[in-house]
């Protein structure tokens, strides 16, 4: 500990007991303070989110069809056969 922080922005958050002594074990086990811990997994998380979704995730290039008619449109595309 010790050393300081670059300039940050306070916020304040509710955990329950069980992930507050999950916090507190972490930070004993890496010799940091809660606060750290949490900046750190506040870091890991941001960053996850940034990151660009592969090519195609969430798009169709197609039109979906209902559920009804999966087989009519299998044997109109020539699916398995």
């Amino acid at each position: 500990m010790g050393g300081s922080l670059p300039p940050a922005r306070k916020t304040s958050i509710y955990v329950d007991d069980e992930l507050d002594a999950a916090l507190q074990r972490a930070a004993d086990r890496d010799a940091v303070s809660k606060a750290e811990v949490i900046r750190r997994a506040l870091a890991t998380a941001a960053a996850q989110a940034l990151q660009p979704l592969p090519v195609g995730v969430g798009c169709l290039d197609f039109d979906p069809v209902a559920v009804d008619d999966v087989d009519d449109e299998l044997g109109r595309t020539g699916f398995g056969t």
